[in-house]
C-alpha cells in the first residue's frame, strides 16, 4: 500500500523587519541569513531535522506571503469558518 500524498500545506519560517527598513540594512540582513542557510553545518542539521531550507529575496518571500494569504482566506471562505 502507497503512504498517503502530502498534504496540500505545509510549515514555514521566514524572517521580517520592521516597516520601512532601509533596503540597504534588509539587503544585508538577507544575505547573512542566505549565507548561514547555505552553511554546510547548517545544511546538515537542518536536514536531519526533516527541513528543506529555501532561501529567497525579500521579493519572493512577499510573494508567496500573498500567495499563502489568498490560498488559506478562499480555504476559509469556503469552509465557512467563523472567529466566536
Amino acid at each position: 500500500m502507497l503512504p498517503p500524498p502530502p498534504p496540500p500545506w505545509m510549515g514555514w519560517w521566514g524572517y521580517a523587519a520592521p516597516a520601512h527598513t532601509p533596503r540597504p540594512i534588509v539587503d544585508k540582513l538577507n544575505e547573512a541569513i542566505r549565507k548561514a542557510l547555505a552553511s554546510p553545518d547548517i545544511q546538515a542539521y537542518l536536514t536531519a531535522e526533516g527541513v528543506d531550507t529555501v532561501g529567497s529575496t525579500p521579493e519572493e518571500f512577499r510573494s508567496y506571503l500573498a500567495n499563502e494569504i489568498r490560498t488559506w482566506r478562499q480555504l476559509i471562505s469556503q469552509a465557512g469558518i467563523r472567529l466566536n
